[in-house]
């Protein structure tokens, strides 16, 4: 893995950034599917 071998922190970041993203939108349907069941 490039991160881990080069130690390339950019590539990284972007990685978390896509990863919370990915984190926040599963939050959120999550919160619609609840509202839907009420």
């Amino acid at each position: 893995v490039k991160i881990d071998t080069e130690q390339d922190y950019a590539a990284a970041a972007g990685l978390v950034r896509k990863l919370r993203f990915m984190e926040k939108l599963a939050e959120e349907i999550d919160a619609a599917y609840d509202v839907i069941d009420m």
